[in-house]
């Protein structure tokens, strides 16, 4: 929430609100009904025992730095029902890159889910970040954001910070760019907004991966997809696109 939120130089939106969902239990065990539960609480929140639902009180936007086993579609019809509400949403792509090719987690080995991987300071891919394509063939992860060492809010205390990696810190901050160009215009859609970053992307820099035969010289690829977003570029595109 921190990378998505945040404040005082820290955060893609800054000062934006916010609401949340558990769907780990304090031990970091989970359920596919507790994350199902999540995404139908996102499309119509209610108070905090489930009763009164208030669809006026959706999100714009939902990130997700939470993944399942690969190959799951439990969770699509929830998130192609964010889709029909206009609610945009990206999920992290996994951090089992070490492992290979197919590698992503589910829900963002979906069609038609936003999955991101994580880039490093240098716009290299993160060695860490889970690599396509999906098990159906599909080119995945669709765009790459900053994941490497990212300052951020630590969960020790209300004021403590630390630096964190993985794509459960790329993952909002492209949400955060999904917020920025939803807030331009209020009537964006899922599909349109995903077109935009893979048109503006950075490309990463090459790091000899090949999966599904192409080679991340080429884009886009199954290890960065598109390439590394830019905000600045985006929300160019959104203005320049409408006029």
């Amino acid at each position: 929430m921190g990378m998505l939120v945040g404040g005082d130089g820290v955060g893609a939106v800054p000062e934006a609100k916010w609401l949340a969902c558990k769907g780990y239990r304090d031990n970091g065990d989970s359920a596919a009904s507790t994350f199902i539960a999540c995404c139908e609480y996102m499309l119509c929140p209610t108070d905090y025992q489930g009763n009164n639902p208030d669809c006026s009180k959706s999100p714009h936007v939902v990130s997700n730095s939470w993944g399942w086993f690969g190959g799951t579609d439990l969770f699509n019809p929830a998130i192609y029902a964010w889709n029909t509400a206009g609610i945009l949403s990206s999920f992290s792509a996994g951090n089992t890159g070490m492992e290979g090719c197919v590698s992503i987690y589910s829900p963002a080995d979906q069609p038609d889910i936003l999955a991101v991987g994580a880039t490093d300071s240098e716009d290299a891919l993160a060695y860490f970040s889970s690599l396509g394509p999906s098990p159906y063939g599909q080119l995945k992860p669709e765009i790459s954001a900053p994941g490497t060492s990212i300052w951020s809010a630590s969960a020790t205390s209300d004021t403590a910070m630390m630096f964190a990696s993985g794509t459960s810190m790329s993952c909002p901050s492209a949400t955060g760019v999904l917020a920025l160009l939803k807030r331009r215009d209020p009537n964006l859609l899922q599909w349109r907004a995903v077109r935009i970053l893979e048109k503006t992307t950075n490309r990463t820099i090459p790091t000899g991966r090949s999966c599904d035969g192409i080679s991340d010289g080429v884009f886009p690829n199954n290890h960065a997809g598109h390439g590394r977003i830019d905000a600045y570029s985006a929300m160019v595109e959104l203005i320049t696109a409408g006029r």
